[in-house]
């Protein structure tokens, strides 16, 4: 192993290289995913949420999974019945 040319200071106090970034190419004409209930439930309870715990966006994203457990099945079934239009939206 070498040593730097002077004044460069040793590989491992300088800042890691970037890696490229690859674009991707999407296709306009694909079909969109599916939302299931769940992905109904999340962003109407997020934005419910998130005047309360500003800039805690993490802790509101922990929260939410463990109140769609909770849920009674009456409940689910509302955000479920959003994803079964969705599904027929496809179709």
């Amino acid at each position: 192993m070498g040593t730097p040319p002077s004044g460069m200071p040793p590989a491992s106090q300088r800042p890691a290289k970037k890696k490229a970034r690859v674009t991707t190419v999407v296709d306009p004409q694909k079909p969109k995913c599916y939302k299931s209930g769940y992905n109904f439930f999340f962003p109407e309870l997020y934005a419910r949420l998130k005047p309360e715990y500003h800039g805690k966006e993490m802790i509101i994203t922990k929260m939410i999974s463990p109140m769609w457990g909770n849920l009674y099945e009456s409940e689910k079934q509302v955000y479920q019945d959003k994803g079964v239009k969705d599904v027929e939206r496809g179709t």
